[in-house]
């Protein structure tokens, strides 16, 4: 044989002990011995045999009882187990499956009946051992690859944000556009003033929507950065109403061309969390991205977009419900799983969600999901107060 089997023999018999010793060491097999029950477990614990002899009749402990503890061993639960007995009644079979044998030789046995049983269990389970690790070594190879690839994105990440950082130092100039509006506005004769206020009152909204965009895009690449660095710290104890504001800022037009209405419930005097603000930011973003996806694919219903923030117990939760597609229960299951994606090529990359995982997770808090297709999706992010 290429590769030595073990076996344990448990009897308190020596005659058969002697016996099956003479059958199986020429066949090639490491074999070891038992007087009895206790000594069987004690053996079967040092030895990790690929296949157990077990008597049924043997003192202090039966074999049915030392089978049942064989079982309960998460280290030996799976070793093949063939009793030999001289029992060959249905109630003691019965019995013994039910103890978990997987085959029986009854007394007195066929030499080359034991030969071939013995042959067949202990390549199966040898089959079984290997298939076992080569599912544990391609698990393994799977998540070193996820692992490689979010490293890849990480420092991709990384690059993108110091780069994205630079242009948005820019956008600091639309202060000093609004302060020359002002000034301007100022200058302006009374009479030409209030035809012309109308347009200066649009400049000024949009300087102040691109202020709170290029704060908002600072906070977000500021936390890409620090993850990407491994940073830890950043977080402070602060209240979550403005930083999930915010965000939504960012959709206004969007909200304006799908038709979307956006409901907001913001609870007042909510207690504060620790957390990092960038990081919840980008939480929320993912999240409303996922949301306009999902109605944007909907046709002929009035589109909501439902954004909920209470206090619950010990805790605050964020609520953001849509009335989209929604997903079937198979999807969900998945959607956190890294790399994973319903959306066409191209169009989804599979971190999104994976990503406000990972960011609940160091948060200490919790996201849970309920969506049926046709009537929406809603996600629940659970914040523990500090």
């Amino acid at each position: 044989m290429s590769e030595r089997h073990k076996i344990l023999i448990a009897d308190d018999e020596p005659a058969i002990r002697e016996t099956l010793e003479a059958l199986l060491f020429p066949e090639g097999y490491d074999l070891a011995f038992a007087e009895n029950g206790h000594e069987a477990l004690e053996k079967a614990a040092e030895f990790i045999p690929d296949l157990i002899l077990l008597d049924v009749m043997m003192p202090d402990m039966d074999g049915f009882e030392v089978c049942q503890h064989l079982r309960a061993n998460q280290h030996l639960a799976e070793v093949p187990i063939i009793i030999v007995t001289a029992l060959d009644d249905r109630d003691s079979r019965l019995e013994g499956i039910e103890a978990g044998a997987d085959d029986f030789i009854t007394k007195p046995f066929d030499r080359h009946e034991l030969r071939l049983r013995v042959r067949t269990i202990t390549r199966l389970n040898r089959y079984r051992s290997l298939l076992k690790e080569r599912v544990e070594k391609d698990r393994l190879r799977e998540s070193v690859s996820i692992l490689e690839h979010e490293a890849a994105i990480g420092n991709l990440s990384a690059g993108v944000a110091h780069d994205f950082n630079n242009i948005l130092a820019v956008m600091m100039g639309v202060e000093f556009i609004e302060e020359d509006l002002g000034e301007i506005e100022k200058e302006i004769p009374p009479e030409f003033r209030k035809a012309l206020k109308a347009r200066f009152d649009r400049s000024k909204r949009y300087c102040k929507n691109l202020t709170e965009a290029r704060e908002l895009g600072m906070a977000l690449t500021g936390g890409i950065t620090e993850f990407a660095r491994g940073a830890t710290d950043g977080t402070l104890t602060q209240h979550l109403g403005p930083l999930v504001i915010k965000p939504f800022d960012i959709f206004k037009r969007k909200f304006k061309r799908w038709e979307i209405v956006l409901n907001l419930d913001i609870e007042q005097d909510l207690p504060p969390v620790r957390c990092n603000g960038g990081e919840i930011q980008r939480a929320v973003l993912n999240l409303v991205t996922n949301a306009v996806y999902a109605m944007e694919e909907v046709h002929n219903v009035h589109r909501r977009l439902n954004v909920r923030l209470r206090k619950d117990g010990e805790a605050v939760k964020l609520s953001i419900e849509d009335n989209g597609t929604g997903m079937p229960e198979d999807v969900q299951t998945r959607i956190f799983d890294n790399l994973f994606t319903t959306k066409e090529k191209g169009k989804g990359t599979g971190i999104g969600l994976a990503t406000v995982k990972k960011i609940m997770d160091s948060h200490g808090g919790k996201i849970a999901v309920d969506s049926e297709v046709g009537r929406g999706t809603c996600f629940v992010l659970t914040f523990p107060v500090t």
